[in-house]
């Protein structure tokens, strides 16, 4: 299966991916889309996130998700990172800042993020080159 998309539901719950239960489903899926339900708990631990190395869009947007985020170093092929409206706190693994992870699109709007990543304004906290391409990371 390489396309997921289960958002506008009305999923609730923890987020319950561990290496165990995706193991088998996690290497094949390029595109994973759980935003706007009602999930809640932790993010993808770091052991669970290097199964999804084909991973290209990941959208876990409007839900209730806690916790840091892991290192997405291993993750290659992503190209769209979608995590706004969540409980998402700590500080943004270095490589989602850097080229290592080629992304065109990163928004972490509206999470509880720490860290000195502003450089225009508040709002639209950081606008970099990543790659050939410019990218808006929303900060808010």
């Amino acid at each position: 299966m390489e396309r997921v998309d289960l958002s506008l539901n009305q999923f609730f719950g923890g987020l319950s991916l561990t290496v165990e239960n995706v193991s088998g489903l996690a290497n094949t899926v390029h595109f994973l889309n759980l935003s706007h339900n009602n999930l809640n708990g932790r993010f993808f631990t770091n052991s669970t996130i290097t199964l999804f190395r084909n991973l290209q869009v990941l959208d876990l947007s409007g839900n209730s998700i806690t916790g840091e985020l892991p290192s997405f170093g291993s993750l290659l092929a992503l190209r769209v990172l979608r995590l706004p409206r969540n409980q998402l706190f700590g500080s943004l693994p270095e490589e989602l800042l850097q080229t290592s992870v080629p992304l065109e699109e990163l928004d972490l709007s509206f999470n509880g993020f720490t860290g000195n990543y502003c450089r225009i304004d508040p709002y639209l906290c950081l606008l970099s080159f990543l790659g050939n391409e410019i990218v808006e990371i929303l900060l808010i």
